[in-house]
């Protein structure tokens, strides 16, 4: 694989049309992760990377807390976020989604029946599911001794992620604060006045699916730029081929993955501390300055904790082989995961980086000069081959940074609205 990170302009042909990620190499599908994708992708509609991540995030999750991995003061481990996100409900998302947590329940009947869950209503809730010990104090005083969870990992599974974007985004929400602070480390506190939720050592990760439509709309610049979004791996998914008649894996097969997987999980949750070989080591040094550079923009925002998830996605393919040592096949696996996570980020937000839409639209701008251009001109100006949807909101919030100003003109009929660069 070629350790390049890809340019940071957003990929377009002649007609400004964005470009799908292209698809997950062989560097990805290394290990037991590789096998389980090759055996299954053939009789799924599913998308590969789909399958692949929620596949890697939800084995870091039932492993546990206790291999890890420490980069300066901070203590990784193997704990991820992922955001399928799909152009549709065609996309099979849930699709995916089934078959992996079928192989899982196979493997870890406990953690399946008992450790994933949904409905992410509040930041007190997850905390809850994996809290400490506590005393309750009534208005009265009185003490009462609340029992704490003593299985402190959670796998959180939302179909709709769209409704948990809604709901961390309303004024007081503590959601927002909380699955930060799952992603960073084990330790998290709502601050309720009367009691308090603690909990320590919490090994929390989060599945959601998304549709781009959904996503855009309720996506703030608020989640985008407090690093709430830039948590997750974000993950473009489409139908992979059409099956009328479903796929033709046997039991038989699928127990025989599921037997190789539960193995693979109790010599995993043998591991502490891990490290990395000196030929992986000397990748990370010749990439690190790329996976750290600023970036600006939406786009920037979204991607700007490329060697944390890196570093976890190489740590769980470590694992997934039962090795404390990060070997050079399992870094060289983190990043091609993390290029088809920024690809999938170029697709959905590229528009925002330097050579993308925003640029389209204040070039043809600066091209009207003082006249400006009606919305019906910009169009044609941009060639009339990119949807209203994805442009129209672009300049409106141009407008709100007082980039672009609109003013109306009289036409005899219908005033037309016009738009030009503030000067």
């Amino acid at each position: 694989m070629n350790s390049d990170l890809p340019p940071i302009e957003t990929p377009q042909n002649e007609s400004g049309v964005k470009h799908w990620p292209k698809p997950l190499n062989e560097d990805a599908y290394i290990g037991f992760a590789g096998e389980f994708v090759t055996a299954v992708m053939q009789h799924t509609e599913a998308d590969p990377a789909a399958l692949l991540f929620q596949f890697l995030v939800c084995f870091g999750n039932c492993v546990a807390a206790n291999a890890f991995y420490r980069q300066e003061w901070t203590r990784h481990n193997a704990r991820e976020f992922v955001l399928i996100v799909g152009r549709s409900a065609k996309a099979r998302k849930g699709t995916s989604w089934n078959i992996v947590k079928e192989i899982f329940k196979l493997a870890d009947a406990n953690w399946f029946k008992k450790r994933i869950v949904s409905g992410l209503g509040s930041g007190e809730g997850v905390v809850n599911a994996v809290r400490d010990p506590q005393i309750e104090r009534d208005e009265r005083g009185q003490e009462t001794t609340i029992a704490g969870v003593e299985d402190k990992r959670l796998m959180v599974v939302e179909s709709e992620f769209a409704s948990v974007l809604s709901v961390s985004g309303r004024e007081g929400s503590t959601l927002s604060e909380v699955l930060r602070n799952a992603w960073d480390s084990g330790d998290i506190q709502t601050l309720t006045k009367n009691n308090p939720i603690r909990t320590t050592g919490a090994h929390i990760s989060v599945i959601g699916h998304i549709t781009e439509t959904e996503l855009k709309k309720k996506l703030g610049d608020n989640a985008i730029f407090n690093g709430f979004v830039n948590r997750f791996l974000v993950v473009c998914a489409k139908r992979a081929r059409l099956l009328p008649d479903g796929g033709s894996l046997t039991d038989e097969d699928f127990s025989t993955l599921a037997g190789n997987l539960a193995r693979a999980i109790d010599a995993a949750r043998k591991i502490s501390r891990m490290v990395r070989s000196d030929e992986a080591r000397n990748l990370w040094h010749e990439v690190y300055r790329k996976l750290t550079a600023d970036r600006a923009g939406n786009f920037g925002a979204v991607t700007s904790r490329a060697e944390a998830h890196v570093l976890r996605l190489s740590m769980i393919y470590t694992l997934l082989d039962g090795k404390s040592q990060i070997e050079l096949c399992h870094l060289k696996a983190a990043l091609e995961c993390w290029r088809y996570c920024q690809d999938s980020a170029l697709y959905i937000w590229g528009d925002f980086t330097q050579g993308g839409l925003v640029k389209k639209i204040s070039d043809a701008l600066t091209d009207a000069g003082a006249h400006g251009l009606t919305r019906s001109q910009l169009n044609n100006a941009l060639g009339g081959r990119i949807p209203a949807d994805e442009f129209v909101p672009e300049l409106e919030k141009m407008i709100s940074k007082n980039e672009v100003v609109q003013f109306f003109k009289d036409t005899g009929g219908r005033r037309a609205t016009i738009y030009k660069l503030r000067q």
